[in-house]
């Protein structure tokens, strides 16, 4: 898409998700059908942001980095934040407030919806858009997200749904897993 339309559909995603569409990018299906799933359990109320998991935050063991190159939505800019636009890409930060991190996906037949509840924090400007995302834990979350069967990406929605999702897991009959399910896989 870059070549094509010397930018990339960022601000198409974001738009999307403020009309109360799931789109995902890089073609990450099952990261469509998360943000779907937040969005029912929402009852509509808001839209949902799709994220890449990347750094823990510089001060704050207990945070990290939830970013993209620019899709999430504008309706969840921080009042603070300046809005810009470069080269088809929106570059905000999210409001504060409670957010529930959600991801379904699979692994050899067996499906399985990740949730957990935190909250974004300050922490220091960057690029694209992003939020730092504050948990009680974050040890936890990272041996859940990288052992997976969870990918990079996660689907974001502000409120607290995990009661709702935990629901849902039930009666799609498929595995409802969170960051404080046991099952530690590393030293």
């Amino acid at each position: 898409m870059g070549d094509m339309l010397g930018g990339v559909p960022c601000l198409a995603i974001g738009e999307l998700a403020d009309a109360g569409l799931s789109a995902a990018c890089e073609g990450d299906v099952n990261g469509a059908i998360t943000l779907a799933i937040l969005q029912a359990c929402s009852l509509g109320d808001g839209s949902q942001f799709f994220a890449d998991l990347t750094i823990r935050h510089p001060s704050n063991d207990n945070a990290e980095l939830l970013w993209h190159c620019g899709p999430f939505p504008y309706s969840l800019k921080a009042e603070t934040s300046r809005a810009r636009y470069i080269d088809m890409q929106c570059r905000w930060e999210l409001r504060r407030g409670d957010i529930t991190i959600c991801r379904f996906d699979s692994i050899n037949g067996q499906y399985s919806l990740f949730a957990g509840e935190g909250r974004a924090v300050d922490g220091p400007e960057t690029t694209g858009t992003y939020v730092w995302f504050e948990v009680d834990d974050w040890k936890k979350w990272e041996e859940k997200l990288i052992f997976g069967p969870y990918i990079h990406h996660v689907g974001g929605a502000y409120g607290r749904y995990t009661k709702a999702l935990r629901e849902a897991a039930r009666y799609l009959g498929i595995k409802f897993d969170t960051p404080d399910t046991d099952r530690v896989y590393s030293l």
